[in-house]
């Protein structure tokens, strides 16, 4: 494979610590694993002499795939370079593998430094959950009955709902995130300063942040003015009077920030803007106007949120509101101390550690200890990190513990971190990469051909993003160095013509006049898509296959759609079955709502208590108990009782419904039943009476995704098993836990029943396509807002800054913003609406031939005046406050508004030449504004013609229902059968064999010895006989005590050997005849193919069977062969005849099987019958 100079730089260069900006496509993967073997081959090291370290196991194994098919690859061309061939067995245990897999290596290293017990598992994030909230609640409730003043004070401080389950959850977000943290000391210390009392506010830790922040804000208003000034001269000059004393008021703001917060509150107090004037403007251009008053008007609301957010108080009521709360962030760190204690002691008492355990102990043990800290610095070469862009503050100084200094290499795209949520932080990267551009501490090398989309897309992505994204507001520069290269050259050698970007926004105010209110916008863009895919595929569009280097008409699986979250999936199921187009979503989600589940769970809760309306009526709505609407109705009409569990009661005693009484008294009795068996069984118990009593499992699985409802049914039962196993058997507590997964959306994923390969649509989040490509790819539902809950806390939570919350008068019951709260609001929103960005790069960055973005317009007419103001811009990049939109279709929409087609095809203007010379190539754009929605077409079938369809399907139907298999014997037996296969088949009937329960063995008090016990006793002996001895009692007697001693044969088996016996088979014909043997094999095991009808007579068709066996002994004679089989059976009346009739097929099998091995040489079977000391020839 030939690389590009940047990708060879990647690959050689050592001696310091290298970051790689890997931008989307540019195939960093391949470059990891090229510099692994590069390393292993030019210098001569081993695999395990790397770490390398990524963030899922899926993508742990695919590195080591990789890795091991590049090797393969390398001995092909070397075939003769053993170091090469020596690594891939240590491909299985090296070092590749995630972060927590290694910090679990370290931990079972070194347990012992830290004293740590190392007999431990690691459990799932459901059992940690589990664990969790037991642990709480058991420690509020010893916290209340200590009355722990502490303990109370936040509990009611934050316990706004009054709800137990709020506190929990609320107290549960703040300690994962403090998890989280590698020095959690530091940041406790970091916000109890933030809260120490001061007399002046300008001494205060976050004063200078609040100064910066009010001018950024102000200077962002005086921009707008300035905006609307500009405007007015080019139009009119009645305006004039009003902006420069708008302007002033902003410049006064600003200087008196600079130097005293008092005097700066007193004036916001004063101002008043003057109003925007309206005569003598009536000629002017009603769009120009409205632009004018726009910008103006924004600038006021800046200060209206100034006032509001900043200067609601003076100085001193903002310092006594920071520091009143300082008592409870001591109580809060004290409750949280005790918690995390008592977890960890539950943890260690079950024998578990959780993940955030794993990295919290492996950095102990390596900060805490030389020896480990030296042993890993010893022992790994080099260190490299994929995804760099994920890591967070703990992983980090673990890394930095272990390195020498100058052997990390890092891969990764800042512009690709999007999993803020699970603690990356993308300002890590971000650090290294302005660090090492400077030269500081390490190099940078930047990857940014793309060999993977079109250079259309490209050139789409960049163009949008250079606009978009600034290292101040989305935390990095959209530079040269960022922007994406075209680097995969195979497309031009097959054109294709364009456009390959789509802009389809749909207009719902053009919409609403023709379609049904229940329409909501997330089925219009659905109808709207499956529509477009329908045209796709019908049309057999052209993609271009990359692997095969062709053209070919498009699949299904070339296509995915991907949304913001997972809401939708249950919309685009049904819309796109109406349009005959199948549906794959890879990430299975909404379990809690499946109709399956949800319906058991209305079960569990009315056993629990059956006073709650919601949960009875949806248990009586349900197939088990088939009660109707009108049915509930007439239930409700028929009663005065004020809950529907008493209605339902009522209704039994005096309804005049027989019918519905009988079903009502079932449904009572059923639910009375149930709730008694709950007090004297388990959950797990419960849930299977209820499945399997009601039928309701077999149910399911007739409805459309029978097996998947099957499936989460399974998987509820399966987390009910696993919450017996880790805490109580209570109902109650198991619907508690229930309802927080619910609150919290920490849905369990659905069981998956379909295969990824299959030629389907799929659908997906931005979040899980990360990694992937397709050749189509739809981003849709882009004018969802944002959700900005983090903002909307009770407790606001940032790494570098604290914790914030309102002040409470206690005295007026009434709770008020603080500026630490406000501070935090901002840079938490600053932080989110730079991951939405990234987001949205990520997905548009999957696209392979065509990018499809689709969004809904509340009102298409009222947006093109807010765009048309920004055509007029000449800079890159766009105003901040125009990029702090909380919609993703605002971003793109505000980005195209100077792209020269949308400007004439949407807007009907004249794109800014200016702006547009700062691009060489701008792609083409297919601009659609969808005022209406196809129908679908509906086939009409021609009445005769349904008739004979009719009869033809019906009669193949009931073909395929009374179809019989042609070979059903071979059914009734396996492939493979062992010889005690074959003895029971012959011995029992075949149903009974088919069928037979497995039985214990009988205790030796309840009757005589085990006829088995005594046949494997004497089967031992003659395994270890030797035939050239000649044995006589104390001969025998001492190879007993032998075998004993050895363990072969327990006393219990030899107190069952009769020497007696044993002896007088030496005294026998064919005895000594063996002893005359060339040789001699005992316990000889074969296994070979003979025909079913030497097995089962009765079988019509013949095959051939595997079978499986072991002779007692086989001996060769010179020009024959003695197959021999002992046997203790005990022989009634001397009816040696039955027994040689049990054992007939047995020993003709063996038969055939050594006469296949000895070339059919002559064969005397015999068995040998301890019982009466003689021989039976078979």
């Amino acid at each position: 494979m030939k690389f590009t100079q940047t990708q060879q730089q990647a690959i050689t260069t050592t001696g310091s610590n290298l970051l790689v900006a890997a931008s989307a496509g540019s195939g960093k993967t391949t470059v990891l694993i090229e510099r692994l073997v590069n390393r292993i081959k030019e210098h001569g090291y081993n695999v395990d002499d790397f770490l390398v370290v990524t963030f899922t196991e899926a993508a742990a194994s695919e590195l080591k795939q990789r890795l091991r098919s590049k090797i393969t690859e390398e001995l092909i061309r070397d075939p003769n370079n053993k170091h090469l061939r020596s690594q891939l067995p240590k491909i299985g245990t090296s070092y590749i593998s995630t972060f927590h897999a290694f910090c679990n290596q370290v931990i079972k290293r070194f347990f012992y430094l830290i004293d740590f017990d190392p007999i431990y598992r690691i459990s799932d994030d459901v059992e940690s959950l589990v664990l969790e909230h037991e642990t709480l609640d058991a420690l509020i409730e010893e916290l209340f009955e200590k009355d722990d003043k502490k303990f109370l004070l936040i509990y009611d401080r934050f316990n706004q709902k009054l709800n137990n389950d709020y506190f929990v959850n609320l107290f549960l977000d703040i300690y994962h995130r403090l998890r989280a943290l590698p020095y959690k000391e530091a940041f406790e210390e970091l916000t109890k300063r933030v809260y120490e009392t001061t007399t002046d506010f300008s001494n205060w830790i976050y004063y200078d942040r609040l100064k910066a922040s009010i001018k950024s804000k102000v200077q962002e208003a005086k921009n707008h003015i300035l905006k609307a000034n500009e405007l007015s001269k080019e139009h009119h000059h009645s305006y004039q009077e009003i902006f420069p004393s708008d302007y002033e008021i902003f410049n006064t703001i600003e200087k008196l920030i600079e130097n005293d917060f008092d005097r700066c509150f007193n004036y916001i107090q004063d101002i008043g803007f003057e109003r925007f004037p309206t005569k003598g403007v009536k000629h002017l251009d009603e769009d120009i106007k409205a632009l004018i008053k726009d910008y103006r008007d924004r600038g006021i609301e800046i200060y209206k949120d100034l006032k509001k957010n900043y200067f609601s108080f003076s100085a001193q009521s903002q310092i006594k509101f920071i520091s009143a709360n300082q008592t409870i962030v001591e109580a809060l760190f004290y409750t949280l101390r005790l918690f995390d204690e008592r977890f960890k002691q539950v943890k260690r008492s079950k024998g578990v550690v959780d993940f955030a355990d794993l990295e919290e102990l492996a950095l102990k043990i390596i900060l805490e200890s030389d020896q480990a800290k030296e042993y890993y610095r010893q022992h790994f070469k080099e260190i490299l990190i994929d995804e760099y862009q994920d890591t967070n503050s703990m992983q980090e100084e673990i890394i930095k513990a272990i390195s020498s200094g100058n052997n990390v290499f890092m891969v990764g795209d800042v512009k690709q971190s999007i999993y803020r949520f699970r603690n990356a932080e993308p300002e890590i990267f971000q650090a290294k990469y302005l660090d090492f551009r400077k030269g500081k501490n390490g190099k940078l090398i930047n990857l940014n051909e793309n060999f993977r989309s079109r250079q259309e897309i490209l050139a789409f992505v960049n163009f949008l993003f250079c606009q978009l994204m600034d290292l101040q507001t989305f935390e990095i520069d959209y530079d040269d160095l960022a922007k994406l290269v075209f680097g995969q050259t195979d497309y031009l050698t097959k054109p294709l013509e364009g456009p390959f970007i789509h802009l389809h926004l749909i207009d719902k105010v053009s919409l609403e006049e023709t379609l049904e209110e229940s329409f909501e916008k997330a089925k219009i863009e659905a109808k709207h898509v499956a529509q477009v895919i329908r045209d796709l595929i019908d049309n057999s569009t052209q993609v271009y296959d990359l692997k095969r280097k062709e053209l070919r008409p498009i699949r299904y699986s070339d296509i995915v759609i991907l949304s913001r979250t997972k809401n939708n999936q249950e919309v685009y199921h049904e819309v796109f079955k109406e349009y005959n187009i199948p549906l794959l979503t890879p990430e299975l989600s909404g379990y809690f709502n499946s109709i399956e589940v949800l319906t058991v769970i209305s079960i569990l809760n009315i056993i629990d208590n059956p006073l709650q309306d919601i949960h009875l009526l949806a248990t009586l709505r349900s197939p088990i108990f088939n009660i109707t609407e009108k049915d509930l109705i007439e239930i409700k009409v028929n009663s005065t009782a004020d809950n529907y569990y008493l209605m339902v009661k009522d209704y039994v005693e005096k309804g005049p419904n027989e019918e519905l009484r009988q079903k009502l008294t079932y449904f009572l009795d059923t639910l009375h039943e149930w709730r008694e068996y709950s007090l004297t069984n388990s959950l797990t118990e419960l849930l299977f009476k209820i499945y399997h009593e009601t039928n309701y499992y077999e149910f399911v699985s007739g409805l459309i995704a029978g097996k998947q409802r099957q499936a989460n049914l399974d998987l509820l039962y399966e987390r009910a098993k696993l919450y017996e196993e880790l805490s109580s058997n209570s109902l109650f507590k198991f619907i508690q836990l229930v309802r927080f997964f619910e609150e919290v959306e920490a849905d369990l994923t659905q069981a998956r029943t379909l295969s990824d390969n299959e030629d389907m649509v799929r659908f997906m989040t931005m979040h899980k396509a990360k990694g992937l490509e397709f050749p189509v790819v739809f981003v849709v539902d882009l004018n969802r807002k944002y959700n900005l809950a983090d903002e909307k806390k009770v407790i606001l939570w940032d790494r570098h800054l604290g914790l914030a919350f309102s002040y409470f008068d206690s005295t007026y019951r009434v709770s008020y913003n603080t500026i630490l709260q406000n501070l935090l609001k901002e840079e938490i929103r600053r932080k989110q609406l730079a991951e939405e960005l990234r987001l949205l790069y990520v997905a548009m960055t999957r696209a392979k031939e065509h990018l499809y973005l689709v969004g809904t317009i509340p009102d298409w007419e009222r947006e093109t005046l807010k765009l048309k103001k920004l055509s007029s811009l000449e800079t890159v990049l766009l105003p901040k406050d125009e990029r702090l939109a909380i919609r993703l279709l605002d971003l793109i929409l505000i980005a195209l508004a100077r792209h020269p087609q949308f400007c004439s095809q949407a807007l009907h203007i004249t794109p800014n030449t200016d702006f547009l010379a700062h691009f060489n190539n701008i792609p083409d754009l297919d601009v659609k504004i969808i005022e209406n929605l196809p129908e679908v077409e509906e086939t009409l079938i021609d009445e005769e013609q349904f008739a004979e369809d009719y009869t033809k399907y019906m009669n193949e139907f009931a073909c395929r229902l009374n179809f019989q298999y042609p070979h059903v014997e071979k059914t009734k037996h396996f492939a493979k059968q062992t010889i005690a296969d074959i003895k029971r088949a012959q011995t029992l009937s075949e149903y009974q064999y088919h069928h037979e329960k497995i039985s214990l063995a009988k205790p030796k008090f309840l009757g005589q010895v085990d006829a088995t016990l005594r046949g494997t006793a004497y089967h031992l002996l003659m395994q270890h006989i030797d035939y050239q001895v000649n044995y006589n009692q104390a001969i025998l007697t001492k190879l007993i005590d032998t075998l004993v001693k050895q363990e072969i044969l327990t006393s219990e088996q030899a107190e069952l050997i009769d020497l007696g016996k044993v002896l007088k088979f030496f005294e026998t014909d064919i005895a000594q005849e063996i002893k005359k043997a060339k040789r001699i094999y005992q316990e000889m095991p074969f296994t070979t193919l003979v025909s079913s009808k030497l097995v089962y007579p009765y079988m019509q068709d013949e095959v051939d069977i595997l079978v499986q066996g072991v002779v007692d002994l086989f001996a060769e004679i010179s020009d024959y062969c003695i197959l021999l089989d002992f046997k203790t059976d005990k022989v009634i009346n001397n009816d040696t005849e039955r027994i040689k009739r049990g054992y007939q097929i047995q020993l003709n099998v063996y038969k055939e099987a050594m006469s296949r091995i000895y070339n059919n040489k002559a064969i005397k079977a015999y068995l040998y019958l301890f019982d009466v000391n003689d021989y039976l020839e078979i």
